[in-house]
């Protein structure tokens, strides 16, 4: 099955957005994805502003889940260059 990268780029962001501040293992699961994704997520700037503002706001989870948070924005600003 293929999935068209529109309809990719819907459900990578519906998944991030569940993600982002839980406390489990999607966190992990999903930002995974983003980094291995990197190249063709759309709106790359927008995750990186909410996964910043959910950091500075102590609602990105637990310290393990902000590392993977943060090495996920770090790609995906890495990505934009």
């Amino acid at each position: 099955m293929n999935i068209d990268l529109k309809d990719f780029n819907d459900f990578a962001f519906y998944a991030f957005r569940y993600a982002l501040g839980r406390k489990n293992y999607c966190t992990a699961d999903v930002s995974d994805l983003l980094i291995k994704y990197a190249n063709k997520i759309d709106g790359k700037s927008k995750y990186c502003a909410e996964i910043q503002d959910a950091i500075d706001g102590g609602e990105a989870g637990m310290d393990c889940d902000v590392a993977v948070w943060a090495k996920c924005r770090d790609v995906l600003l890495e990505s934009m260059k």
